[in-house]
């Protein structure tokens, strides 16, 4: 069928595609375009369907197949659409589509479709700069409100834990949380205060995160800024092993400040990978001045600052610290049947190295060989100062093989280490062992096996690596 004669009169024809008229015939999907679609790239003179079609937005492609497919079904149909064009040139357009079937008028013309088509983009933009308009008004003036209470609800205790639960409390109905925690800073490691959410607050609360370390908090405390990751795990790793986060995948952390110093971490966290937005994000902060204020108010942050867990000279964790931070690995090791590594290490010659170059030569020695340690091992082990001249570190999800190259590594950057004294290098023995989770050993069990291993490198010649089997 020819559709130049078929279809409608040449001047009848003319007239519609200025005022923006289309036709085609059901058939052959063959007639002419309007205006509009000639603007838009398409063949005016011989309007494909095949073709229009084929340049719709793919989310919208169903809806208009869908109505289109009704009025062809029908005798008299109409039909209604507005959906997304993508041009010659690929931008997008808003078209507004009017359609009716005009049946055959005798046994030689087939059944036509003729639209009233217009480009409504600048309307469709006005709107949703409407809707944001006020869409973003009221959305302040709740935000607004919001924080007024949550101000007030600072200043109505002193009481730590009641001020977190209650903000926290007040959190949900703007950031919609599955579980939210407090953490604040000690030295080497991060503690949760308080919390919302979780099935047994009990068992969060006191839960403590090494630092620094491998992890999101850590570094909104080494960045000071608010951070948010879609699937926190695909950043971080090792956050999948943290215990009562497995169901954890949005995140948001912001830092508390409290004198311009961070002081901790204010997290929020949902089930649902990408559950938070970037006004989740600022309304976040916002509230994390709230909660640091109350902290300030209460004296937490004094109460806790004594609790210093780094050693002062070397700046790794004391003693104690690592021990606590030592039984949370182990315990987690233990819970999922996961292996760790112990590396006890022993600077070799120290009392000779003080009685011929003095303290302060020792402790010159001390600090370049804990530095060492830190820069050899991974950012998730953990390390401290043990005791005088030895340092302990724990290597999560290590066995015994990989420990001991790890160790080795460690031993020759130490023989490796200047001082500003001597020409010759401090030298170290490593003792090195592993908890099997299949074993019943103890933590001390473990580390005594280690500090046996130690002695044994260093009573056959020192500056080696003794790994020895639990």
């Amino acid at each position: 069928m020819d559709h130049d004669a078929s279809l409608i009169d040449s001047e009848v024809l003319a007239a519609w595609c200025e005022a923006g008229v289309s036709c085609w015939d059901l058939d052959s999907g063959i007639g002419f375009g309007g205006r509009l679609w000639t603007s838009l790239g398409l063949d005016g003179e011989r309007f494909s369907i095949a073709d229009w079609f084929r340049r719709i937005h793919p989310d919208d492609q169903l809806k208009v197949r869908a109505e289109y497919d009704r009025i062809v079904r029908e005798e008299e149909g109409r039909g209604f659409a507005q959906y997304r064009f993508f041009g010659y040139d690929g931008e997008e357009h808003w078209i507004e589509s009017d359609w009716t079937l005009i049946p055959a008028s005798d046994e030689h013309s087939g059944r036509r479709i003729a639209a009233l088509d217009r480009d409504i983009t600048v309307d469709r933009a006005r709107e949703q700069e409407l809707l944001l308009a006020k869409d973003s008004a009221e959305r302040s003036a709740y935000e607004a409100d919001i924080l007024r209470r949550a101000g007030a609800v600072v200043s109505s205790t002193l009481d730590v834990d009641h001020i977190l639960t209650l903000i926290l409390d007040q959190m949900q109905t703007v950031v919609p949380y599955d579980t939210a925690s407090v953490q604040l800073l000690h030295d080497g490691y991060l503690e949760i205060v308080g919390g919302a959410g979780w099935d047994n607050i009990d068992e969060v609360k006191g839960l403590r995160f090494p630092y620094p370390g491998n992890m999101p908090n850590v570094d909104v405390i080494q960045r000071s800024m608010p951070l948010r990751f879609n699937n926190v795990v695909q950043d971080y790793p090792h956050f999948a092993e943290v215990a009562h986060a497995q169901h954890i995948s949005a995140w948001i952390g912001v830092p508390l400040m409290v004198r311009g110093k961070s002081i901790g971490v204010l997290t929020f966290d949902s089930a649902q990978e990408g559950a938070f937005t970037s006004d989740h994000l600022r309304l976040a902060a916002a509230f994390a001045e709230h909660v640091s204020v109350a902290l300030a108010n209460a004296q937490l942050f004094e109460e806790t600052e004594h609790l210093a867990m780094t050693d002062s000279l070397t700046g790794l964790l004391s003693r104690r610290a690592f021990f606590m931070n030592a039984r949370a690995f182990f315990e987690h090791a233990r819970r999922y049947g996961h292996e760790m590594a112990i590396l006890m290490m022993d600077l070799d010659h120290f009392k000779r190295l003080n009685d011929e170059y003095g303290h302060s030569a020792g402790d010159e020695a001390l600090v370049a060989v804990a530095e060492t340690i830190r820069e050899t091992l991974r950012d998730s082990d953990i390390v401290g100062r043990y005791g005088g001249e030895e340092f302990i570190a724990l290597l999560p999800e290590t066995q015994l093989p990989e420990a001991s190259v790890i160790a080795e590594r460690v031993r020759k950057a130490v023989s490796e280490v200047e001082l500003s004294f001597t020409v010759d290098s401090p030298t170290i023995s490593i003792g090195v062992s592993v908890f099997d989770a299949k074993t019943d050993a103890s933590l001390k069990e473990i580390i005594d096996h280690s500090d046996r291993a130690c002695y044994l490198a260093k009573s056959t010649g020192r500056n080696r690596v003794a790994p020895v089997e639990v």
